[in-house]
């Protein structure tokens, strides 16, 4: 968690230093969670996801906005936890709308899961899941001009998380987040 931060803060004073453009924004939020692909009836999972976005300017309206998050998804039955970085593509619109859309690659830090009652601590060695994670951003916000915004969005994962689920060839599991945050950019609204 250390070497996290410290990565973490390098990040930060780099990109203070390489663009008069860019931002910081520390996020918030709650996710739900679910499951796509072969999966039925899986019941949703609320969790939380935060971290910090860094906005880089490439125009009055448009930005790259990369960042790194700790992450919540999964289902009912199954925990997993993520370190993701997206790397999203924004548009904003004068009076404080804001679009956005990109890639996002996830790595998973644990996971458990409960299987028709018996607890599976480590799925990644136990469950036949994959660590990897990646997928597709895609959402909308509101930005007050002090800096405090508002958005959601809805993270559509690519990756087959699940190829051998519980010993099973060609499983496909997917995650399926809807994300809900609330966030500060520092020093305002571009």
């Amino acid at each position: 968690m250390k070497k996290l931060i410290v990565c973490l803060a390098c990040f930060a004073s780099l990109a203070f230093t390489s663009n008069a453009q860019t931002k910081i924004s520390p996020i918030v939020g709650v996710n739900l969670a679910n499951l796509g692909g072969d999966v039925e009836d899986a019941d949703g999972k609320t969790g939380a996801h935060l971290g910090v976005l860094f906005n880089f300017g490439l125009g009055e309206s448009i930005s790259v906005q990369p960042g790194i998050l700790y992450s919540m998804k999964g289902a009912e039955d199954l925990s997993l936890n993520y370190i993701e970085v997206p790397i999203n593509l924004v548009y904003k619109l004068p009076m404080g709308l804001m679009f956005h859309a990109g890639p996002y690659l996830g790595y998973a830090i644990s996971g458990k899961m409960d299987f028709g009652g018996v607890e599976v601590d480590d799925i990644f060695e136990e469950g036949g899941f994959k660590r990897l994670d990646y997928g597709f951003n895609l959402g909308a916000g509101y930005q007050l001009p002090m800096g405090l915004f508002f958005r959601a969005q809805y993270g559509l994962g690519l990756a087959n998380i699940g190829d051998k689920f519980l010993g099973l060839d060609d499983y496909k599991i997917s995650n399926r987040v809807i994300g809900i945050s609330v966030g500060y950019t520092l020093g305002g609204r571009d």
